[in-house]
């Protein structure tokens, strides 16, 4: 969902403090301003009818649109508008995203750490305003069984299981296809090479390995799922 907030864009302000007699207490200078933006984007949601509640986590867009001081002249104006001139001026980035991931707070989200991921701009602009495209990522689910094969390795665990199986095979493929060609010796030789790779292969991976052992049936389930997936049309690839 886009939503297109009219205005300068607003850096998050810090907390003041306030003397209350003989006590300091802490207050948001921008109460106000988040209130009404906050507003805002209600009336938005309202109007599109739009609820991601229940949703795990989300994408943030983000861009903010500034103003072009008055006083510059035509031509840099222009300058600024091609984006000739970079827009590097106070507000920082992550003060204006941070005000609105505020003012959104328990709207589009229940808290904005639901925020996983998000991508910000900020450019001149004759309009400025606050462009806010939230979206809603789907949720990965899996086979069961495969679920619980991938998470035994770790991403770098799995790339290093793989480089070392390719490694193993690159080395003795030819030697294996050869073998019968070869004579006893280079056999002897080619044999105690390839016993001690598997060796240290399998006391490097054989704990793991062994945990994949007990997940049986995951080849014909997951034939079955790919078969249905292909009767419902979705793409596989």
């Amino acid at each position: 969902m886009k939503i297109t907030i009219p205005g300068n864009p607003i850096p998050k302000a810090r907390h003041r403090q306030r003397r209350m007699g003989k006590i300091t207490v802490m207050f948001d200078p921008q109460e106000k301003q988040k209130k009404q933006v906050s507003n805002f984007i209600k009336s938005e949601i309202k109007k599109n009818a739009v609820n991601f509640d229940s949703d795990n986590d989300f994408h943030l867009e983000a861009r903010f649109y500034m103003p072009i001081p008055q006083s510059d002249s035509t031509a840099l104006k222009n300058a600024k508008l091609w984006g000739f001139i970079p827009c590097n001026i106070k507000p920082d980035l992550s003060n204006m995203l941070k005000f609105y991931e505020d003012a959104a707070n328990q709207i589009l989200f229940h808290d904005d750490s639901m925020i996983s991921s998000c991508t910000m701009l900020k450019e001149y602009s004759k309009n400025p305003k606050t462009e806010l495209n939230i979206m809603a990522k789907k949720k990965l689910v899996l086979n069961k069984k495969v679920e619980s094969i991938i998470t035994i390795f770790d991403p770098e665990e799995m790339q290093q299981f793989f480089l070392d199986a390719c490694i193993l095979a690159k080395v003795h493929v030819n030697d294996v296809c050869n073998f019968k060609n070869l004579d006893n010796n280079k056999k002897i030789v080619i044999c105690n090479l390839i016993a001690c790779s598997l060796s240290d292969f399998s006391i490097k991976y054989a704990d793991k390995l062994k945990k994949i052992r007990k997940y049986d049936g995951v080849i014909d389930e997951m034939q079955t799922e790919i078969t249905q997936q292909y009767r419902n049309g979705k793409t596989l690839c």
